[in-house]
């Protein structure tokens, strides 16, 4: 996605907790599982990205941290569905400033980020009960 226009350029007022997929990660920074295998990784700041969830279930040696998770699980599973609610709001004014490759539509880009905060506020919800 690339900046095209000024005038409707994306402005969100707020902190707002989102994250990623794992997929997302893996494409974003040209990643792959083999070079991830027998290494340790910090993902910081992790927002409610999946990454850290679903590269320990495929085995790989990763930690996620963020200042957002002195909060409780729930207060951030709520804040993460509200915000991913007005980041969706608020790229309805700056749909065209992007390039649509990697996501279809913003209907599109609201899924991944739910699945990323989905997958990542269960990973919590695993590690609290360890």
């Amino acid at each position: 996605m690339t900046n095209k226009n000024h005038d409707t350029k994306l402005s969100i007022d707020r902190i707002i907790f989102i994250g990623r997929t794992y997929e997302e990660y893996l494409s974003m920074f040209n990643l792959r599982v083999e070079e991830l295998k027998n290494k340790k990784i910090l993902d910081c700041p992790a927002g409610a990205c999946s990454f850290a969830a679903t590269a320990k279930q495929k085995g790989i040696e990763v930690e996620a941290c963020d200042i957002a998770y002195y909060f409780e699980q729930e207060a951030l599973y709520e804040k993460g569905k509200d915000d991913v609610t007005h980041m969706v709001e608020k790229m309805k004014n700056a749909a065209s400033n992007y390039q649509w490759n990697y996501f279809k539509d913003i209907e599109n880009l609201k899924q991944y980020r739910l699945e990323a905060l989905n997958t990542c506020v269960a990973d919590m919800e695993r590690t609290r009960q360890i």
